[in-house]
């Protein structure tokens, strides 16, 4: 029985609000308690800054860098130069930047927020988010 291996990407370029980091955030930890997987958090804007695997969520939150432009190819760079590519890829993101031209050969989950969200590639599966409602939590 394989464990599946799972990447979460989060967008954390200039036009990614924190309120939205955070709420991306939240959807990982949610992630984490769901699954039994392993889980690989990548933050990233025009570049990968950040790049660990993560069995809790809770201290992602200082390790978050970024806030340039958006380049999503990096990410799927590093999918592809990986020992382990991953059997999942969720990207965080408002779509608001280029992506490779073919698919990558693993599921790709685009989890758009933000006004204006949109898929950045033809390929995947596009998910939209509501705005967070913290208050509500």
């Amino acid at each position: 029985d394989t464990v599946p291996r799972v990447w979460v990407a989060i967008d954390t370029s200039g036009s990614v609000s924190e309120l939205w980091l955070a709420a991306g955030l939240a959807e990982l930890r949610y992630l984490l308690r769901a699954v039994a997987a392993r889980v690989r958090f990548l933050a990233c804007d025009a570049a990968v800054h950040l790049d660990v695997e993560v069995t809790e969520a809770t201290d992602l939150t200082t390790l978050v860098k970024g806030g340039g432009g958006t380049d999503f190819c990096p990410v799927f760079a590093a999918a592809a130069a990986a020992d382990e590519p991953p059997d999942l890829l969720v990207f965080f993101t408002d779509g608001d930047g280029p992506a490779p031209e073919q698919d990558p050969g693993f599921r790709t989950i685009w989890l758009l927020t933000g006004k204006g969200a949109h898929a950045p590639a033809p390929w995947g599966k596009a998910l939209y988010l509501d705005a967070p409602n913290f208050a509500a939590a």
